[in-house]
C-alpha cells in the first residue's frame, strides 16, 4: 500500500522534544514533555491524514516499509535547482531513523500493523523539494528470504 500525504515531515523528533522538568510538589527532576509540544501537534495532524487509509485488519506478517520525506527548500538553495523543481538530498537534522520512529509508533497505535517489530526491511529517504510531503509505502513479505 502507498500513502501520499501533503504535510511537511516532522522537523523535530521524539528525542529532541524531551526536556528535564521538576515535579511541582517534590521538586524532584524528571524527563518529560510540555503540553504545548510542537511534535504532539504534528502527530495529531499526521493521525488525521492517515486515518482514511487505515486497513480493516492490522497486518500480522513481516513487512517492508519505505518512507520518503520531502522538506520545503531552504531559503539559501541555489535558484537553478529550485526553478527546475529538483529533489536535493537532505543530509541535515533530524536524523532519518529518529524522524520515522514517531511516525512508525503512530502507525502501530492506529493499527496499520500489529507491532512495529514486524518491520524487517526499512528504508528512509530525505529530500529538499518544491512540494513538501511524505510518501509511506509498505507491503507484506514472504516467509522465505533468497540468499545474498
Amino acid at each position: 500500500m502507498i500513502i501520499e500525504l501533503d504535510i511537511v515531515p516532522p522537523r523535530r523528533t521524539h528525542q529532541s522534544s524531551l526536556m528535564i522538568m521538576k515535579n511541582k510538589v517534590t521538586g524532584k527532576p524528571f524527563i518529560g514533555k510540555t503540553s504545548k509540544d510542537p511534535l504532539r501537534e504534528w502527530g495529531e495532524e499526521f493521525i488525521r491524514a492517515i486515518t482514511p487509509h487505515r486497513p480493516v485488519q492490522p497486518l500480522q506478517q513481516a513487512l517492508s516499509v519505505s518512507y520518503k520525506l520531502i522538506y520545503p527548500y531552504r531559503k539559501g538553495e541555489k535558484k537553478k535547482d529550485t526553478r527546475r523543481g529538483d529533489l536535493i538530498w537532505k543530509h541535515t537534522r533530524p536524523d532519518g531513523d529518529n524522524s520515522i520512529k514517531y511516525m512508525t509508533d503512530i502507525l502501530t497505535k492506529q493499527r496499520f500493523w500489529e507491532d512495529d517489530s514486524l518491520i524487517t526491511d526499512l528504508r528512509v529517504r530525505k529530500y529538499w523539494g518544491p512540494i513538501p510531503g511524505m510518501i509511506i509505502e509498505w507491503h507484506a513479505l514472504s516467509r522465505i528470504v533468497a540468499p545474498f
